[in-house]
């Protein structure tokens, strides 16, 4: 449960009518006299004292505050901080992590009276001894722990990540951590638990942020700095200065200086780039863009990854040719005025002839000449000219799960595609496009396959271009809906006739004459039509994958009770049962049949009693028959009957059709029936004789009777911990098992508020209660916490 600080208490004790109201937030706790109760001799008596949360209570005494456990006993003097433990860690595409907090667990660092720290779980157990001169959370996912000058890390469920036995440790990632002993610095792999670098450094730093996690360290000694690898081998000399910044996990080092100087090294080569020689850098992709003076004109060129020469130096400019946080392959470059395209090999592709830089989307080159683009290849050939106001290449999943290359045209505001592979070309005459897909959220697309579908949009009017057949839809449609098998749902006006195209075999197989149109998503694939046939009435029918007749468009009503079997309902009271294997139907000896959900069970009606009939065994059960049978949310069914007397009474079924709860239990013909429900309980109901009030009762979901019906109402705790009743608008509680701990005559103090949803209430044992201006508190198994106290404060 998600922890609320500073939740405010109040007090039971309001009429019934303000505490029933669905409306109003419940008080939590009430004030009334109760009946004398013997005060346990062994109880340790207190000021104040908080409720227990998770086994912690805060009490005062004597002007004085610290915190209990449910045994009465004092733990701990003050409660630093809570925090949810993580489950997992996991890192993201952009070198971030993502962490995941288990939000049913809950930590505390506290401190005790000596000044120790230590750290409880929710169960109020030790984690982590109060034996440390302090316990921090850094980042949500290390703690930091500190005793007697040594330091050390754990994880946040109290696992000690790095052992106890060095002077100081620093965090270098999730995997490594800086140590030190006697004044020097090594690297603990908390991997393989073990210290990989011996302790000979004076400091080190590593690139933790970085996505690729590098597989070297940088290292200080001597105060010079250099890298070196995990196997303590020197991959760039001791002769630089550095600054945490500009870091990488790649074959460049870019966070060193000399003589206070920017240098740039490459690890495979031991090279360094840095003036006079070259006289600026930028990385990009891996590779070094330097620059160099030549006769008082400075020009660029490209080293890689090896620390070789790719791009010679004799251009005026070389720049990443990009969108935003995107690299690959080729470089934009300029000389004399011009653009052009090189790749990382060095080999030219688009010599330098553009006014304006290209921009590179896939093995593609987007120019641009008078405020209009267009697309060039990788042989310099125009594919598209520049006519465009914006050209966007994406790629699309065709339906056999490969990708297509597609470019969204746009000119004077209207959209088009071209299709590199075969050419095809929609010129921009259209309102919308949409490029659907699986998973793409688009106002066409259900949780049905879509892939390799453009659907273009004009005056209201929608077609969709099929990548996979490549071609086009011609129809206007003014509504789509995707459906299984790769079927479409069409109309040609708005909630105008239905029909039915089949993507696959790239054609109408149900014309737009239908009120409404349903494919089934099990095999065999099968599809129900509905056709209006005036005044106002419907008939359903069934086809085949194909749009072939399997049933005649004459039923009144066609639903399925499996992929198999449907219940056809023909008029009046004719019914029947069609077998799809078989091609046969069965009619059913009943005059009206209803269908319950995620059963066999149908609700039937014969010679005018209501029953439960399983369809697959072909058997009637409840025999007695029922006034009116209703299926619950919780799969249960809810029986009405009338009594000798003309009462109505109800009881319960349970899932498999058998009476579990007698039809014993009374109602009234204006009792709304939804009011009956709730999700893990029954509700019983008891009309007392003499004041014709109902009273309240809960059996479990098996029948047995948890709370008899005895209570003016009666609260099911929200997360199962039992029941809060209510009787002369005094209070008790009774456990999920049906044990009565307090009988509804005190003072109860409640967590949390009432939820009108759900009509459940939320509290935690030990349960505070008052007797006589004392709170006590009892447990789960009926025993009460030896402590009293004079009155109830909050936790935190």
């Amino acid at each position: 449960m998600k922890i609320i600080p500073n939740l405010n208490y109040s007090i039971l004790g309001l009429a019934a009518l303000l505490f029933l109201n669905a409306c109003d937030s419940a008080k939590s706790v009430s004030r009334q006299s109760m009946s004398a109760a013997k005060t346990p001799i062994d109880t340790v008596s207190f000021d104040k004292s908080s409720r227990f949360f998770q086994g912690i209570a805060r009490v005062e005494k004597d002007s004085s505050t610290f915190f209990i456990n449910t045994n009465g006993k004092r733990v701990f003097k003050n409660l630093i901080h809570e925090f949810q433990p993580l489950d997992s860690v996991s890192p993201t595409n952009n070198g971030m992590l993502s962490v995941y907090k288990n939000e049913k667990k809950l930590m505390r660092i506290v401190q005790l009276d000596n000044g120790n720290y230590g750290m409880l779980n929710d169960s109020a157990e030790w984690v982590l001894q109060p034996e440390y001169d302090t316990i921090a959370l850094l980042y949500d996912r290390y703690l930091k722990l500190e005793k007697e000058g040594k330091t050390t890390y754990a994880d946040t469920w109290g696992n000690l990540i790095v052992p106890f036995e060095f002077d100081d440790v620093q965090i270098l990632g999730p995997r490594y951590f800086n140590v030190k002993k006697d004044e020097k610095w090594g690297v603990y792999d908390a991997e393989h638990n073990k210290v990989i670098i011996p302790f000979e450094y004076d400091d080190f730093d590593y690139c933790s942020g970085c996505g690729k996690k590098p597989d070297y360290f940088y290292a200080e000694k001597n105060e010079k700095w250099g890298v070196i690898n995990l196997k303590n081998e020197v991959l760039v000399p001791f002769n630089y200065q550095h600054i945490h910044s500009n870091m990488r996990s790649d074959e460049w080092v870019a966070a060193f200086r000399k003589e206070g100087k920017n240098v740039i090294i490459n690890i495979p080569q031991q090279k360094e780039f840095a003036a006079p020689e070259y006289d600026s850098f930028q990385i990009e992709n891996g590779h070094l863009i330097a620059a160099k003076t030549i006769d008082d004109h400075r020009y660029y060129g490209v080293i890689n990854r090896k620390g070789e020469e790719v791009i010679p130096f004799e251009y005026s400019g070389i720049y990443n040719s990009y969108s935003s946080f995107q690299s690959g392959p080729y470089f934009s470059i300029k000389k004399d005025e011009k653009f052009g395209i090189i790749d990382t090999l060095g080999k030219v592709i688009i010599p330098p002839s553009y006014k304006s830089q290209l921009r590179v989307q896939g093995h593609y080159f987007i120019s641009r000449e008078n405020r209009k683009v267009g697309v060039l290849d990788r042989e310099n050939t125009e594919v598209l000219p520049p006519g465009y106001d914006e050209i966007i290449m994406t790629e699309m999943k065709t339906a056999d799960n490969k990708t297509e290359s597609i470019f969204k045209l746009t000119a004077n505001e209207k959209y088009g595609f071209y299709i590199p592979k075969t050419g095809k070309r929609i010129r921009p005459t259209y309102d919308k496009i949409h490029f659907l897909s699986n998973g793409q959220r688009t106002p066409y697309v259900s949780r049905a396959e879509s892939k390799g579908l453009i659907s273009l949009e004009k005056d209201g009017k929608t077609k969709l271009y099929n990548l996979n057949t490549h071609t086009m839809i011609a129809d206007n449609y003014v509504d789509l809906k995707f459906l299984p098998h790769q079927k479409m749902l069409v109309s040609k006006e708005d909630y105008g006739d239905q029909g039915l195209y089949d993507l696959k075999e790239d054609t109408l197989i149900l014309p737009i004459e239908y009120k409404s149109i349903q494919v089934f998503e099990a095999q065999p694939q099968l599809i129900k039509v509905v056709k209006e046939v005036g005044n106002y009435q419907t008939q359903a029918g069934l086809m085949d994958e194909e749009g072939k007749e399997v049933l005649p468009v004459h039923y009144a009503e066609i639903e399925a009770l499996d992929a198999a079997t449907f219940l056809l309902h023909e008029r009046d009271s004719l019914y029947y049962s069609y077998s799809v294997k078989a091609h046969k139907k069965e009619k059913l000896p009943f005059t009206n049949v209803l269908l319950n959900d995620s059963t066999s069970l149908l609700s039937v009606q014969k010679n005018g009693k209501m029953y439960l009939y399983d369809y697959k065994r072909k058997q009637l059960l409840l025999n007695e028959g029922y006034s009116e049978i209703q299926q619950l949310k919780n799969g249960n069914f809810i029986l009405f009957q009338k009594d000798s007397t003309d009462q109505l009474k109800f009881g319960y079924a349970n899932a498999a059709g058998e009476l579990m709860v007698p039809v014993i239990y009374d109602t009234k013909a204006t009792l709304f029936y939804p009011i009956l429900e709730f999700e893990h309980y029954l509700l019983l109901l008891k009309e007392d004789k003499a004041t014709g009030k109902m009273l309240e009762g809960f059996a479990s979901l098996e029948g047995k009777i948890l709370v008899p019906p005895h209570f003016d109402k009666v609260y099911p705790e929200e997360s199962g911990n039992g029941f809060l009743t209510i009787k002369n608008n005094r209070y008790g509680v009774i456990t999920a098992d049906g044990r009565e701990l307090l009988k509804p005559l005190y003072v109860i103090g409640i967590y949390d508020r009432f939820n009108s949803r759900t009509q459940e209430m939320s509290f935690k044992f030990p349960v505070p209660f008052e007797h006589e201006g004392v709170w006590q508190f009892m447990r789960e198994d009926g025993t009460k916490v030896p402590i009293k106290a004079q009155d109830l404060i909050l936790f935190q």
